[in-house]
């Protein structure tokens, strides 16, 4: 691999994974509930559905085409009808405590009294490893990403060795820059989470990041009716 394709590359990566899209605002919902930390086995599901993405898109590229179209259109339809569900679960979700302590709140939400600490939902996720794994791998707009970058930088191989070790290198590439750069949007959200601590506005927030989730599929959803 020259240093030309490489830095090519690296910067295809790093556009396409900080694009926004469906996976995105999940990881931002996810990210002002829970934190980054709890955030780590979707951002972990999500960037892994990439990689694969982009090997099959490499490696398996004629058997993948030559599947059946209805194939491609149930995975729209079930695409759409999940991220529809998680908008729905993201903008109903309860916010969290409010973390401020009572002193620093207003006057109207101060307890009447101090209640025993309560257990909070650290321990729940919008989605869990396997299922952002489905979730990422089932997206059609970025197996269209994927197909586009193997087209467009692998072409230029003629031999089948070549071909499979650049489909690797690219693939570890993309793993590399991928992951922190889609982290980006869980880690934004922390932030938020730590700016906005009141629970109503973290309800707006999370509102909002579900209108963006219905948003970015539109297209999908469109282009399937019609």
């Amino acid at each position: 691999m020259t240093l030309d394709l490489f830095l090519a590359f690296a910067v295809f990566a790093f556009k396409a994974s900080l694009s926004p899209g469906p996976s995105s605002f999940i990881l931002l919902a996810s990210g002002a509930t829970f934190g980054l930390r709890q955030s780590l086995p979707l951002l972990l599901g999500i960037s892994l559905g990439y990689v694969l993405m982009i090997l099959v898109a490499g490696l398996a590229f004629e058997p993948f085409m030559s599947a059946p179209p209805a194939l491609f259109m149930v995975s729209k339809v079930v695409f759409a009808l999940w991220a529809l569900w998680l908008a729905w679960k993201i903008a109903r979700r309860p916010p969290p405590a409010d973390e401020r302590p009572a002193q620093e709140r207003p006057a109207q939400e101060r307890p009447a009294q101090e209640m025993p600490a309560q257990k909070t939902s650290a321990g729940q996720r919008l989605l869990s490893f396997p299922q952002a794994l489905a979730f990422q791998v089932i997206n059609p707009a970025s197996w269209f990403v994927a197909f586009a970058s193997m087209v467009s930088f692998t072409s230029a191989v003629s031999s089948d060795a070549g071909f499979v070790s650049l489909v690797l290198m690219l693939a570890a590439i993309f793993a590399v820059i991928n992951l922190p750069s889609i982290g980006l949007y869980a880690l934004l959200g922390q932030v938020l989470h730590r700016l906005f601590p009141d629970p109503k506005k973290l309800r707006i927030l999370n509102v909002v990041a579900a209108v963006l989730l219905v948003l970015s599929i539109a297209p999908l959803v469109l282009g399937a009716v019609f």
